[in-house]
């Protein structure tokens, strides 16, 4: 009848929609794979283009990765297309440690892409992952759990040093910077010192590992160590001994480490002051044993000021010239005795530029005006 005419055209079986259905959204799909093919070709060519006309590697200059940044279209749209770029074969994405550069200019928005190419099977990627980080400094605190991963896996100096860039905010990682003190590579041991004094948690147990460590055969931790328990200050005092031994060092800046670490403990160092006066006498340590006397003995410091101030005035001594004007700045209220001496270096113009702007400066700190515009 015309009525059953009319409603099988309006309803017609099920199985005459199921083919149409699954074409339908076979092509839906099949558009969307080829959008996203289209969407990460585009990309991965974009971010190739931009990192080989912007970055070299060999330059070790983070800035180069701002102009990757800009041409990739702002902090937040360039990690996300460097961290895809980073999760693509190598095959297609040849340049990862290039884009792990370039995420260093990113912010806080590199830093989730930056997590993950730590985990990378590529040395390169690492490294210059760890030295976006580092880079990035206390702004990459959520980097560090990923971090200390990397470095039980890999022990990587960069990861060691990434951590100390961040700072306090790293204390978590103090357990596997002590377990890293005792590694057999002296770059890694060197970094990991100095990151335990930057970071500066965990007194008990980080003090007596780098008091360890001023016996090391290495320079260089040697060096870390006596600084990184400058950074501890007070909290270090138990160190007085080690580190009045370390004045006996055989290399000049080590020497200048332990006393320079020995003034910021302040007055439990007492004991070191005749080590101290000694030493005042070396061509080349003098001022850092002057300037830590000048804190130990404070308020009764002046005969350590006027000789730091002597230093300081003294144009046979060269570098030490600069080094006894800093530490001057430094010391602020408690230099008041060398404002003259300074002042007189500040105006004198046969004095060079370098030393009459570090004497300028000084004299600011030491008069408070230094947040002064």
């Amino acid at each position: 009848s015309p009525q059953a005419m009319t409603a099988a055209y309006i309803s017609p079986p099920l199985r005459t929609w199921r083919p149409m259905v699954v074409w339908t959204c076979l092509l839906v799909a099949g558009l969307a794979l080829g959008a996203m093919v289209v969407f990460l070709c585009t990309t991965v060519l974009s971010v190739n283009r931009s990192l080989e006309g912007n970055v070299d590697l060999g330059d070790g200059n983070w800035s180069q990765g701002e102009e990757v940044v800009k041409e990739l279209g702002g902090q937040g749209r360039a990690a996300r297309k460097l961290g895809l770029y980073l999760a693509m074969p190598e095959k297609v994405a040849p340049r990862k440690a290039e884009a792990a550069l370039a995420l260093g200019c990113c912010g806080r928005h590199g830093v989730p892409a930056l997590c993950r190419a730590l985990g990378s099977a590529n040395e390169d990627t690492r490294g210059f992952a760890a030295g976006s980080l580092t880079h990035l400094g206390p702004e990459a605190t959520d980097a560090v759990p990923a971090l200390i991963q990397a470095l039980r896996n890999h022990k990587d100096e960069w990861a060691v040093e990434a951590l100390g860039a961040i700072g306090p905010a790293a204390s978590s990682a103090t357990d596997v910077l002590l377990e890293t003190c005792r590694e057999a590579d002296p770059g890694v041991r060197s970094a990991a010192v100095a990151a335990l004094g930057s970071i500066g948690a965990d007194a008990d147990r980080a003090v007596p590992a780098l008091c360890a460590a001023l016996k090391d055969d290495d320079d260089l931790v040697r060096l870390n160590a006596a600084c990184s328990l400058g950074e501890y200050g007070a909290a270090a005092a138990k160190a007085v001994p080690a580190l009045t031994a370390a004045l006996q060092d055989s290399r000049p800046d080590v020497k200048s480490a332990a006393a320079l670490a020995l003034g910021h403990i302040g007055r439990a160092a007492r004991g070191s002051v005749p080590a101290l006066e000694k030493l005042m006498r070396h061509y080349e340590v003098g001022y850092a044993a002057a300037a830590a006397l000048a804190r130990i003995c404070a308020p009764d410091n002046r005969k350590y000021v006027e000789a730091l101030a002597g230093i300081a005035g003294d144009k046979r001594r060269g570098g030490s010239r600069l080094e006894a004007i800093a530490e001057l700045g430094e010391l602020g209220k408690m230099a008041a005795a060398a404002v003259p001496h300074l002042t007189r270096i500040a105006g004198d113009r046969r004095e060079d530029e370098l030393y009459r702007d570090a004497a300028a400066e000084a004299l600011k700190k030491i008069r408070g005006e230094e947040s002064k515009p």
